[in-house]
């Protein structure tokens, strides 16, 4: 193994963990603000309250960390086709959309709530379709958690 690839490791690694805690600790920090949730509608509080975004630059393993982490409850947004057979092929349970040819009323036909709400590259998920539009939609109650990874806009 060469020194590129060990400090390539390292750094996905760390940012593995890195995120694993900031999505705890938002957790946390949602709590402290539940008394006052009543004041927002659900898709407000959450993405006030209850999103974690987290972008370091390219190759830190983003993706990979998603598609470790994606429960079958939860929805996983990307902007590419290649991601969705990705997803199709290897973890069918896990639903998974592209914003490039899919809107939120499609989304919402799912009929289910989703725990979590993962966007992989939100600039790029987000560039053909409004942010607050998307999640309005796809945000029904206080307990549910955006990830945003990646570049949130220019």
């Amino acid at each position: 193994m060469n020194y590129v690839t060990t400090i390539k490791q390292s750094i996905e690694i760390d940012y593995q963990q890195v995120l694993k805690m900031l999505i705890a600790l938002n957790r946390e920090h949602r709590e402290m603000f539940k008394e006052y949730q009543h004041f927002y509608p659900p898709a407000e509080f959450v993405m006030e309250f209850g999103t974690v975004s987290l972008d370091i630059g390219r190759g830190v393993g983003k993706s990979k960390f998603i598609r470790e982490n994606a429960k079958p409850n939860d929805l996983v947004l990307v902007h590419n086709l290649e991601e969705v057979r990705y997803w199709e092929h290897y973890r069918p349970m896990t639903k998974v959309v592209c914003s490039r040819i899919h809107n939120a009323q499609y989304i919402k036909k799912y009929g289910q709530r989703f725990d979590t709400i993962w966007v992989d590259e939100p600039r790029l998920v987000f560039e053909s379709v409004s942010r607050y539009d998307m999640m309005k939609h796809l945000i029904v109650d206080y307990g549910q958690t955006v990830v945003m990874l990646g570049r949130c806009g220019e």
